[in-house]
């Protein structure tokens, strides 16, 4: 049967709850209480919901649904799509396996999905997010706080920020070791201080602007910065860095900044580009025209001194397969140089 105690703000002598021998979901209410408890519960898909103590919660084989209240509580979904919130208080959740829906709350929460494809989300306060394997929707990453992103080899993280996001430098860092798409509605992002593992090869972020202007600054490794609807500025940091963009922009370098202005493709603001290694020109659903016309018509330029000519590389994505149309570089001891890619070639959507 459901369990809740009378609301005398302490239950004595009572330390641990343990759902056993039912047939059907149990629901234990511990709202009204301010000890710490610790909760087991069965398989059958059980509710609780716990006080203002530092409370460890274990779900079982169902789906839960846990809501941990006020304290520094430690919950785990156990098996089964749980649903785990952490309430005020700085909270550990963990979701184990399944689809899981996992909620901080206030605080500084640690987050981790754990085994399916997760929803997190953070809420106020400093959230660590762990994503250690599957999939894992981050909802609110950069809210109320200096979150942190920690995505594991192997895992696939999808997150949205509801703030500006800053990889901090204090050594509570964020890194990137599988698949990390970072997705801002005009929010700024600097990754200048997300670790990489000096170890091993370590993926670069993925960062995609669908807002108005911002910027975008990259990591030590490899990333791709997509800009916004905006005049962005994109520093791709110390890695082989993409920027990318859609067909009809227009490439400059700017003589008295030393930087790239792209002009056009989503619209006709000019985004300010610099430590960015390859401009990618992509959502083409035909290219027309071969690949040696294209490479043919940039070499002119190059050869008319309005092209640098040795490090970097326009590629123009053609029904998927990134073709190198050109080795153009940041500088190259060249004041000027322009492309406009449909000059260049004529690209249909």
């Amino acid at each position: 049967s459901n369990y809740t105690p009378a609301a005398d703000g302490n239950l004595q002598e009572v330390e641990s709850v343990a759902v056993t021998g039912n047939t059907a979901a149990v629901t234990v209410n511990l709202s009204n209480q301010s000890e710490a408890f610790t909760v087991l519960l069965s398989g059958l898909g059980d509710s609780v919901t716990t006080g203002s103590g530092d409370d460890t919660i274990t779900g079982g084989l169902g789906a839960d649904s846990i809501s941990a209240g006020a304290g520094n509580d430690a919950v785990f979904g156990g098996s089964g799509s749980d649903t785990l919130i952490g309430g005020a208080g700085s909270d550990s959740l963990d979701g184990g396996t399944g689809n899981d829906s996992l909620e901080g709350g206030e605080g500084g929460d640690t987050i981790r999905g754990g085994e399916g494809d997760n929803t997190l989300t953070g809420g106020g306060g400093d959230d660590l997010f762990w994503v250690d394997v599957g999939t894992a929707t981050v909802t609110d990453l950069g809210y109320g706080g200096a979150d942190r992103l920690v995505v594991r080899a192997g895992a696939v993280a999808n997150a949205t920020l509801s703030a500006a996001f800053t990889a901090r430098t204090d050594g509570d860092w964020s890194g990137n070791e599988g698949v990390a798409n970072l997705f801002t509605n005009g929010f700024a992002v600097n990754l200048a201080a997300a670790a990489a593992d000096a170890q091993k090869p370590t993926p670069g972020w993925k960062v995609t602007n669908t807002g108005a202007a911002t910027t975008l600054t990259g990591s030590d490794v490899s990333d791709t910065l997509t800009g916004g609807a905006g005049a962005d500025v994109i520093d791709g940091g110390a890695g082989v860095d993409t920027a990318v963009y859609v067909a009809g922009a227009t490439i400059a370098l700017n003589p008295s900044t030393s930087k790239w202005e792209v002009t056009g493709g989503e619209d006709s603001t000019t985004d300010v580009v610099e430590n960015v290694e390859v401009i990618k020109i992509g959502n083409v659903s035909n290219l027309v025209g071969s690949l040696a016309v294209v490479q043919s018509t940039v070499s002119a330029l190059q050869a008319a001194g309005s092209l640098p000519a040795d490090f970097n590389a326009i590629i123009i994505d053609a029904a998927g397969a990134p073709l190198a149309a050109s080795a153009l570089s940041a500088l190259g001891g060249k004041t000027t140089g322009v492309v406009t890619v449909s000059n260049a070639v004529r690209l249909l959507r």
